[in-house]
């Protein structure tokens, strides 16, 4: 019976998943068909369908999967506000992009970073705006200004990084991005770190 705890599903999910990528390297994915997808993998389309309403489906999918691990990673450091000031936090989400460069490569190029900002989202909220609350900078508006283009910075350096090959580690990028991107408002810089490590 074909369920997604069959070992013979996962296999041809898998399968299914790296005839999409390899599609996605060669075309754009409005140019991509379930029929070759199918042929790819030697299935027919009641197969496919077991699976995947369409290709978008598949990046779809991958992507929530993507997400949710480099969320779960993130969240799973317990990082306090301060982490948000020093960079801690980004070697592994280096690490993570480096793993799956070429998901991210496709990614980028058919869907900008909208999906991925969200979750960058979820940092905003556990970790940059209770430090920034703490270094005294009440207002939403200017909290998320500063998150905003720290945000952009981070996915830019991400993608030429990519883009390059990952050729420097993911701790080297950490401390480009900490020294090249102001990470906090010049108000924060004479804070006082002792009250962050309560």
């Amino acid at each position: 019976m074909n369920t997604k705890n069959n070992l013979k599903f996962q296999e041809t999910d898998g399968k299914i998943r790296a005839a999409f990528l390899a599609a996605l390297q060669k075309k754009k994915i409005s140019e991509i068909t379930v029929a070759e997808i199918c042929r790819a993998v030697g299935i027919n389309r009641s197969s496919f369908y077991l699976h995947y309403l369409d290709v978008y489906d598949i990046l779809e999918k991958m992507t929530r999967e993507v997400g949710e691990e480099i969320a779960g990673e993130i969240m799973g450091m317990h990082l306090t506000p301060r982490d948000f000031a020093t960079g801690a936090y980004l070697p592994p989400v280096f690490r993570h992009m480096e793993r799956r460069r070429d998901f991210y490569l496709l990614y980028f190029r058919e869907m900008g970073t909208k999906d991925i900002e969200t979750h960058f989202g979820e940092l905003l909220d556990a970790v940059a705006k209770p430090f920034m609350k703490a270094a005294g900078i009440e207002s939403e508006r200017r909290i998320a200004y500063h998150f905003a283009l720290y945000q952009a910075g981070v996915l830019a350096v991400v993608k030429k990084w990519l883009e390059w090959g990952c050729v420097e580690t993911p701790e080297e990028m950490a401390q480009t991005v900490t020294s090249s991107i102001a990470a906090v408002p010049p108000e924060v810089s004479g804070a006082d770190w002792e009250a962050f490590s309560q």
